[in-house]
């Protein structure tokens, strides 16, 4: 005896999967093994001055809430006193919460050696204004996530050459507005 195979609408379907497609947003993400190190963002600071360091250190916090998996790999500042400064801050604190799987914090003068390390995924640009666009354009480029303070540029031409580079690259860039 044969069966006649049930006819399944694609609502019936939907409403039948909708439990398990929900599986992932309700379970923890580290059952399904998404906390590899692979899984986590790996992110570069561009300028530790103060805009810098404040952008950095809460990109730090916010990184280590459940869920979010985001390290601050890299810093990168002309001054080497801040730069260092910057390194310290974060080693301490990757130290007291990520015991035994703390980053090695890199150190840069010249934010074109950053943005050549194939593991950082995104930036923030907390520079002085006048090299925003400059440092932004090359993190596109360098397929870079980026996040910049503001102004974003300081020319029409400069916000051009940018917003084409972002298309280009399909990159994500936020701008700050503090």
């Amino acid at each position: 005896m044969t069966t006649k195979p049930t006819k399944l609408s694609r609502r019936t379907f939907l409403q039948s999967s909708a439990g398990a497609m929900a599986v992932p947003l309700i379970a923890p993400s580290h059952l399904f093994g998404q906390r590899a190190p692979s899984n986590v963002l790996r992110i570069g600071a561009i300028g530790t001055g103060r805009m810098g360091t404040g952008d950095m250190q809460a990109v730090a916090k916010q990184g280590l809430i459940e869920g979010v998996d985001a390290h601050v790999v890299a810093v990168c500042d002309l001054d080497q006193t801040r730069a260092f400064a910057a390194k310290n801050w974060l080693d301490k604190l990757y130290k007291d919460k990520l015991p035994g799987a703390a980053p090695d914090v890199g150190v840069y003068r010249d934010f074109r050696e950053l943005l050549a390390r194939d593991d950082i995924d995104a930036v923030t640009i907390s520079t002085p204004e006048h090299w925003h666009a400059l440092c932004a354009i090359a993190a596109a480029k360098a397929k870079k996530g980026i996040y910049v303070q503001k102004p974003m540029t300081y020319s029409h031409r400069e916000g051009q050459l940018l917003v084409k580079a972002v298309r280009e690259s399909g990159v994500i860039l936020q701008v700050g507005s503090q």
